[in-house]
């Protein structure tokens, strides 16, 4: 869909099923995510952070430490981290430009 959409290159540099979560491919799923016709888009701080883990997990007592994980930025870094910002950046541009417009419309 990402490269559909024209948001991830046609020749992927490796193999989709194997390719890491990083800043380039977390842009790329919220700015297609950010196209579509939907009036409400929320990202994560997980996301936004490149956090590989959820920090809670629903339903889970003894396999997940829920509520004693932390971000790995306070919130006073949080909106000055590089990703975050770019992040943010690049849904606000989708946003504010294409929210009407259903992704490939």
């Amino acid at each position: 869909a990402l490269i559909h959409a024209g948001l991830w290159p046609a020749e992927p540099p490796t193999d989709t099923e194997q390719q890491p979560m990083d800043e380039a491919l977390c842009v790329a799923i919220h700015r297609f995510l950010a196209q579509t016709a939907s009036f409400v888009l929320m990202v994560s701080l997980e996301d936004a952070l490149g956090m590989a883990e959820q920090m809670n997990l629903p339903g889970t007592i003894f396999e997940h430490p829920n509520w004693r994980r932390r971000l790995p930025l306070n919130v006073s870094e949080i909106f000055h981290d590089p990703m975050v910002l770019s992040l943010l950046s690049a849904v606000r541009k989708e946003r504010g430009s294409n929210r009407a417009r259903p992704v490939g419309g």
